[in-house]
């Protein structure tokens, strides 16, 4: 039965992409994964409660108003990982929201306010928007001032506006010391950093 149907995504938590991911899968993939289900057992709980939300007319609607209206948020989020994109780049796609002005609803005019008030109270952002006025020539009418000088300065051109290399860098240490992890020796560690970051740069590619 359906020999050509993917298996489904797995969400991580805190990647929201990967959840917008699942939801496009859940759309193209809804009628084939419903008749799947439905040829299950009632065995479990979890095959009972999956069948009764199949056949829940609300799954479906906010399936369907996800797809119209957030999907396209995913591909915004890549894109903003990219770290061949300038400051200036990832400013513009953030500044300008491609995309979310034309969301409707109820639901999205929460998403559009709160993005709104996020980047209001973000001060880095509002640094971020200062430098990059310095790096294209334009006078700042905040008076930024920092200690950098002006070589540090322009090495900023390129400076990403995500933290999520940041956050893997923390699961990977977190890998590295974790507590059940008592015959790892200091000699060892530069070949696991090395390891590490082929197997992540083959991950990027």
């Amino acid at each position: 039965m359906f020999p050509n149907l993917p298996l489904p995504p797995k969400p991580v938590l805190t990647r929201w992409a990967t959840w917008l991911t699942a939801v496009m899968y859940y759309v193209y993939n809804f009628n084939s994964i419903k008749s799947v289900i439905s040829e299950l057992d009632d065995e479990s709980d979890s095959i009972k409660k999956a069948k009764e939300l199949f056949d829940n007319q609300n799954l479906k609607n906010d399936l369907t108003y996800i797809k119209s209206n957030f999907c396209f948020l995913s591909q915004v989020i890549i894109k903003l990982q990219n770290k061949s994109l300038t400051l200036h780049e990832s400013l513009q796609i953030i500044i300008n929201r491609d995309g979310l002005l034309e969301c409707n609803g109820r639901v999205a005019d929460k998403v559009k306010n709160k993005l709104s008030l996020i980047l209001q109270k973000n001060k880095g952002f509002k640094t971020l928007q200062s430098i990059n006025k310095i790096l294209n020539g334009e006078s700042d009418e905040d008076n930024f001032s920092c200690n950098l000088i002006p070589g540090q300065m322009s090495l900023l051109k390129y400076a990403p506006t995500t933290s999520c290399d940041v956050e893997r860098s923390f699961s990977q240490y977190k890998a590295i010391i974790r507590s059940n992890r008592r015959s790892f020796i200091f000699e060892n560690l530069k070949k696991y950093v090395v390891t590490a970051c082929n197997t992540r740069s083959k991950c990027e590619l």
